[in-house]
């Protein structure tokens, strides 16, 4: 962002708006107002933080991807066997359940990840089963 400094506040705003609006509607029928609208932002600013759709489609996902790897380590620390097995699956169906249209979103468009954004994905994904 050249001539203005990063606020992460504002960052998160905006990710959390983009959220619930893409977990309502196809990613294809969301325009950007809609979302800076939600966030309570211009859209100048929204493209301030996430130059295109797709990076601030890709943002909510991973940052989703890191509050649940988060939660799902709290749930499963210093358990293990069984016990941190239904500590990460109760954990996984309840982070979801709070979210059924983001977990519709995810899977809806999993399959069609890009570049450099998708390979973010994979790894967070891929450290939910190490």
């Amino acid at each position: 962002m050249a001539g203005r400094k990063s606020d992460p506040g504002k960052r998160s705003q905006i990710l959390r708006a983009a959220t619930d609006v893409f977990s309502t509607r196809e990613f294809h029928t969301v325009p950007v107002d809609d979302v800076a609208t939600a966030a309570g932002v211009g859209k100048g600013t929204l493209y301030l933080y996430f130059p295109t759709k797709e990076q601030l489609f890709y943002a909510t996902i991973i940052e989703t991807l890191d509050v649940l790897l988060s939660e799902l380590a709290r749930a499963t620390e210093g358990r293990r066997g069984e016990e941190g097995l239904r500590a990460f699956t109760r954990c996984l169906v309840d982070f979801f359940w709070r979210r059924r249209a983001l977990a519709v979103l995810m899977h809806r468009y999993e399959h069609k990840q890009r570049e450099p954004e998708g390979e973010a994905w994979r790894q967070r994904r891929a450290r939910m089963v190490n």
